[in-house]
This record gives C-alpha cells, sequence and structure tokens, in this order.
C-alpha cells in the first residue's frame, strides 16, 4: 500500500465528503490515539491539504503516514502524530503575528502550573520551548518536556497557529528524554519549512 494511503484519518461523523491527496486515498480511522516512536523518519512525510478535511483550517504541511487527524471541539484540526505528541492547526483572532506571538509567550512561559519554562529557540513567526509541571503535593514530578509555536499568514490577513503540545491523554505517561529540546527544534524547522497557506 502507497505511503499516502495509509494516512489514517479520523474524521468527525457529520462531515462525509471523501478526501483525497497525494497518490491515493485516505483512508478514514476509527482509532483516536496512535502510538510510535516521538522520533520520526520525515522522508516518509507526505503533504496534506487540511483544508479538504476540515474546512475553517487552510494550511497545508506534511504529515506522518500514521497521522491521525480529528476535528476538535473548537472546530480547528488535532493532529496525533505518535507518542502522544499532537499538532493543533487553527485559524486565530489576533490583528497580526505580533500580537500571537505575545499571547503565546504569556500563555506557555508564564502558566502557573508550570516551572523552569523559558524559550529555546525562535524567530519573528513562532518559538520553540521548554517547561516542567510543577510537583505534586504528594512529591510527585514529571519530567521536562519541550514544544514549539508557529504562525503563518493568509493573503486575507488571517493568522494560523500551529501548535505542537503532548496530547491530554499521554501528559501522565510522558518519560524522561520523550520531549526533548533538539527534538522539538528539528520539528519546528520541519514545519516551518513546508507548512504553507492555501489561497
Amino acid at each position: 500500500m502507497k505511503i499516502a494511503a495509509k494516512i489514517m484519518i479520523l474524521i468527525a461523523s457529520m462531515m462525509s465528503a471523501s478526501v483525497s491527496f497525494a497518490d491515493g486515498p485516505i483512508e478514514k480511522a476509527t482509532a483516536t490515539t496512535v502510538s510510535t516512536p516521538l522520533n520520526q523518519n520525515y522522508k516518509k512525510w507526505q503533504m496534506v491539504d487540511l483544508s479538504k478535511i476540515i474546512e475553517p483550517v487552510k494550511i497545508k504541511l506534511k504529515l506522518p503516514p500514521h497521522a491521525v487527524i480529528s476535528k476538535n471541539l473548537n472546530g480547528n484540526a488535532d493532529i496525533q502524530l505518535g507518542g502522544h505528541s499532537v499538532l493543533t492547526v487553527a485559524p486565530i483572532a489576533v490583528v497580526d503575528v505580533k500580537e500571537a506571538m505575545q499571547t503565546a509567550s504569556d500563555f506557555y512561559l508564564n502558566n502557573e502550573g508550570y516551572s523552569h519554562a523559558k524559550k529555546i529557540m525562535g524567530d519573528s513567526n513562532g518559538f520553540v520551548y521548554t517547561r516542567q509541571m510543577k510537583t505534586e503535593q504528594n512529591g510527585h514530578t514529571y519530567p521536562a518536556q519541550s514544544h514549539f509555536v508557529y504562525y503563518l499568514t493568509g493573503k486575507d490577513g488571517v493568522v494560523y497557529e500551529i501548535s505542537e503540545d503532548v496530547s491530554l491523554e499521554g501528559m501522565l505517561e510522558v518519560k524522561p528524554g520523550d520531549f526533548t529540546e533538539a527534538r522539538a527544534k528539528t520539528l519546528y524547522q520541519f514545519i516551518k519549512q513546508n507548512a504553507q497557506v492555501v489561497q
């Protein structure tokens, strides 16, 4: 089976339109999580036009063959990359990327539920950060995690956010070394190089 045909898509039941891309049809998956190593072979990733799956999300980007795409409660795209890593892609209500970056900095770096938060790499359209969930009262600790947020602007002025984080189901299952700075930096650069707005 061709790589493109193996892309797994989870579409809300109200969406009945068939979708295809690259050189084969997309299979509709019934799974909601994907268990695969966090370290990916990016050469196998295929370009996917999200606007053909979830209309408000006018972004296309490369995704791994096992990715599962679903429509979240806000009507935007959640993409399970494997290993509890999730990309969320959405149009956001901001004036420009500068405002989006400031909002993201406040949210990801100044969140009271986390400690040791810092920006480790960035540019005018996004940044990679690391932070650690605070220790529980019973002494339970969580490993540090590194993720990113990236922004694109369409010709109509709409700003789109691509953010990577751990899934809600995986928050308690993250192990040291899962979400490393090196991994986040590599994935950020890869998304930055291939993501584009569908005009």
